[in-house]
């Protein structure tokens, strides 16, 4: 359990991870206020609706509307998502390898990990498009 903190106090995200009976350690650090984080995550929604309002806006030039299209692949939504996949599937790990002492809690965060960069790597190569259309005229 994450202990309660003082506002405006600021809290270490990442820090030195070492797994058991491993001499290495990982010293990444990554101190964010409250006042910060709420910052990023409001930024972040803000980005999220305003992209998707666009996407109610006609636009004068095709290519722009393609780019910022929520209904095609390989464009700026796209990139965006798979980015954001990656840095939940680096956060897992870097949960799995310093809050977790029991090996199977590790390993689930570590499996989840996995999951994300495969995803995340699925949203920007199409993997799941060519699949299912050559599925589809299998079928």
């Amino acid at each position: 359990m994450v202990p309660a903190q003082a506002k405006g106090e600021s809290r270490t995200l990442l820090g030195p991870a070492q797994a058991e009976g491993d001499d290495r350690v990982i010293d990444l650090k990554l101190t964010i206020s409250d006042a910060q984080l709420r910052r990023a995550v409001a930024a972040m929604i803000i980005f999220e609706v305003a992209l998707a309002a666009l996407n109610f806006a006609p636009f004068p030039w095709p290519t722009i509307e393609r780019q910022l299209s929520l209904e095609s692949e390989g464009n700026f939504p796209t990139w965006l998502a798979s980015m954001q996949l990656f840095v939940m599937a680096v956060v897992a790990w870097f949960i799995g390898r310093q809050a977790t002492p029991e090996r199977g809690q590790r390993m689930l965060w570590g499996a989840a990990s996995v999951v994300l960069l495969l995803i995340s790597i699925d949203e920007v190569s199409t993997t799941h498009e060519i699949l299912g259309h050559d599925a589809a005229q299998r079928l």
